[in-house]
């Protein structure tokens, strides 16, 4: 849940850019105004160099849940109840889960990370960066498109940037528009005050930007000049940091504009001044100006909006969907137009603070801000779903499965625990059973690109480590009889392969092998096994699909019942009971749920009314319906499209994928559902008939594992690994008689192997369960 997440917000900003110390104390403000259960664990993480930067954050850090110091060689003087050391990079990584966001950079790419991507802006102005820093970032953003698995932006302009220059990346994307959070005492002092303070005239315009060269001071100086010329004698006022790291002459070179235009002692530059002392001079001023050439999202503008003041922008279109209620757009790079804008309102502007505008502001403000938060929230549970988060600390019980995509707004799994499948496991158990530790779901198939493999649910077997799975290959032989050198170059590379998780590409090469040495029983052992881990891994997505679309819609019966038929044919009766028990909780007027129940065999207590003999009909006819489910290509409950979000993007989509179920191409139909789903991210049967098409995979994968588990026992009868292999795969599948043979088997040929004794324990404890 998401409560349990724990999310990393690195320092972000620092004196030279404020508007990333805005970005992360106004997105750490938002997100805790939400409700505890409703929000997740935030926790600061910051390196030695940022520790001068600190203050700039006093604000929000008695918020967070805690602060990381990465580096064994400092420590904070500050706050320092919250902070712990991360002396590496693994203790760094073991206090989190998720990383938001990673700036411009995948430098966290195996590690479950979210990309933020403020704007382009080096592709539409390259005369402000050079060529080395063009590559740069031109290289970073080419392996964001590749490999990133989510991207944020903070505007719809930036995200229609990224698709008309990454048009094939497979990221999942999302718009988070930040903003302005105000502070109490901004509306307390005086602003005439502030104004006195600094010597500041009584009417005057005011530019809050930091002066680098896209902020387009220079046509702002040229227009309050034209303006002058006008006779209007504007003043302007400037704040921001006044250092431009890209060139240094060109503060100076501004300064002299002034003096060639005459207006030098009618424009007063501040420099950085306190954020509270900023508001008030902006409350107190007659407009505000806003001449930037380019933005991601502009705090100046949300400043205005909250303020309630005329605001001068320049016509980007970033400004226009930001579209602040008293805004007025300019021609970015003509002053006489900003000036001719200014002077045809200069009769109607008054110095603030306006408290009838500065009322409505606030009032949009709180709106604003609740849904920002929300917004946050939103994209750490879509998260949790498409990178297959386990969150911290978690139990590992039978439904950490369930639990990895449900949103805290629609499902509380603290309701009643799932009952595991296998209460404790075994003290010895063997290592053979869950040979690796599945890797977490191929992003590439959520609408994101493959990524590296991370901490992941578990099997409701024991999972051990993919290190232990390699270790396993080798003790099979597949490093024991190379015969040639070659063979021995394919044996490591397929033992790199399950290292990284890629068992489709170890598949690929072991198929290879086989074709090679037909009559060798360890290649197909080894390749039946590399099967069994791909159709775990494709069970485990159709869990997440089905269980994400229970989630986003539990009143409607189709995922609810393609998820108890999933639940039950892998013999985990119970968890599918707790489902309906839930689901009974969420809708209590729904009498379908019951029946739905009482049909797929789960005999509840609560209605006394039917026969004995009623529900045993109806078990009967439950166990005809699940095994002729299970044969099934089509999705179930291919009904009326469903998307919460609003209008279904690509419908057409939708009934070609199910058109190709139907003709059973079951891989074209889940790559043409998955694009449809990554399109429409909350589209109910999109997941549900993914979860199908899913389950369906495993099963055919698991089949296909089989065969060559038989073949390699065949092969070589004395070789209990591939009894082993094929006892662990029957019992994930639900296949508990048969599994409890082929333990059975290896017992009979080793009498005292520590694994089979464990492995029948597992088997008798499942089909306990199985029956209750």
């Amino acid at each position: 849940m998401i409560q349990d997440v724990r999310v990393g917000i690195p320092f972000v900003g620092h004196a030279n850019w404020m508007g990333g110390v805005y970005w992360a104390c106004n997105l750490i403000k938002a997100v805790y105004r939400l409700p505890r259960t409703e929000r997740p664990k935030i926790y600061f993480w910051l390196t030695e160099p940022y520790a001068a930067h600190i203050d700039l954050y006093a604000d929000i850090l008695p918020l967070v849940d805690g602060i990381i110091q990465l580096g064994a060689n400092w420590k904070m003087t500050r706050f320092r109840e919250k902070a712990v050391v991360s002396p590496t990079s693994a203790d760094f990584f073991s206090r989190l889960d998720l990383i938001v966001p990673v700036l411009n950079d995948i430098q966290h790419s195996n590690f479950p990370s979210i990309t933020w991507i403020p704007d382009f802006q080096h592709i539409h102005m390259p005369e402000m960066f050079s060529e080395k820093e063009r590559k740069e970032r031109d290289d970073k953003f080419s392996a964001i498109a590749a490999r990133a698995p989510m991207v944020i932006f903070s505007s719809k302009s930036a995200l229609a940037d990224w698709s008309r220059f990454f048009p094939h990346s497979k990221a999942v994307t999302r718009i988070l528009h930040f903003q302005t959070i105000p502070e109490a005492d901004w509306f307390k002092p005086d602003p005439e005050e502030t104004r006195l303070k600094y010597g500041l005239p009584s009417n005057y315009l005011i530019c809050c930007n930091q002066f680098w060269m896209h902020k387009n001071h220079g046509t702002l100086f040229q227009a309050i000049a034209d303006l002058h010329r006008r006779g209007i004698m504007a003043r302007l006022v400037c704040t921001g940091n006044t250092d431009e790291y890209r060139n240094k002459e060109y503060f100076p070179s501004l300064k002299g504009m002034l003096g060639q235009l005459g207006i030098i002692d009618h424009v007063q530059i501040l420099g950085q001044i306190p954020r509270g002392e900023q508001i008030a001079l902006v409350r107190r001023s007659m407009a505000v100006i806003q001449p930037s050439l380019f933005e991601g999202w502009s705090t100046v503008v949300e400043d205005a909006r909250l303020l309630g003041k005329t605001i001068f922008m320049s016509d980007l279109d970033v400004h226009k969907e930001q579209a602040p209620p008293y805004g007025h757009y300019f021609a970015r790079r003509d002053p006489a137009d900003l000036a001719r804008q200014i002077a045809d309102r200069w009769g109607e502007l008054r110095c603030g603070p306006d408290t009838d505008r500065e009322a409505a502001g606030r009032s949009e403000n709180e709106r604003a801000i609740e849904a920002y938060g929300r917004r946050f929230a939103e994209i750490i549970n879509e998260a949790i779903f498409v990178m297959g988060l386990r969150p911290g600390g978690a139990t590992r019980r039978a439904d950490d499965l369930l639990r990895v995509p449900l949103s805290a707004e629609v499902l509380d799994m603290s309701m009643r625990p799932v009952k595991p499948a296998l209460a404790e496991p075994p003290k010895h158990r063997p290592a053979v059973i869950s040979l690796a530790k599945p890797a977490r779901p191929d992003v590439g198939s959520l609408g994101g690109q493959a990524a590296e493999p991370s901490a992941a649910p578990q099997s409701q077997t024991a999972p051990q480590s993919q290190a232990a799975a390699a270790g396993h290959l080798q003790r099979s032989g597949i490093q024991e009889s190379c015969d040639s050198q070659t063979r021995q170059q394919a044996d490591a590379q397929v033992v790199k392969l399950i290292q990284a998780g890629r068992f489709g590409d170890a598949v690929g090469l072991l198929q290879k092998q086989s074709q090679v040495s037909p009559a060798d029983g360890k290649i197909r052992s080894n390749l039946g096994w590399a099967l069994a881990q791909m159709a775990r891994r494709t069970r485990e997505m159709a869990l997440h699909r089905l269980t994400y679309a229970f989630v986003l819609n539990p009143a409607k019966s189709g995922p609810r019942k393609n998820l108890a038929v999933m639940l039950i044919g892998l013999a985990l009766r119970d968890d599918a009971r707790c489902l309906y028990e839930k689901a009974m909780q969420m809708c209590p007027d729904d009498q379908s749920i019951l029946q739905e129940a009482y049909s797929l065999g789960l005999k509840f207590d609560a209605v006394a009314s039917r026969s004995d003999g009623e529900v045993d009909d109806r078990i009967a006819r439950a166990n005809d319906e699940l095994r002729a489910a299970n044969q099934q290509a089509a999705p179930r409950d291919a009904g009326r499209p469903e998307d919460l979000s609003g209008q279904t993007v690509n419908p057409e989509l939708h009934l070609k994928a199910l058109n190709f179920a139907k003709e059973g191409k079951i891989d074209q139909a889940v790559e043409a559902l998955t694009e449809f789903a990554r399109q429409n991210p909350r589209h109910v049967d999109a997941h549900s008939d993914l979860g199908v098409l899913n389950f369906q995979q495993s099963m055919t994968l698991a089949h296909l594992a089989t065969g060559h588990f038989h073949e390699a026992i065949r092969l070589g009868p004395h070789d209990i690994a591939p009894y082993k292999n094929l006892a662990c795969l029957l019992m994930e599948t639900g296949q508990l008689g048969k599994s409890h043979d082929a333990w059975q088997a290896v017992a009979d040929r080793n009498p005292f192997d520590r694994d089979a004794q464990a492995g029948m324990e597992c088997v008798r404890q499942m089909a306990d369960r199985a029956k209750t």
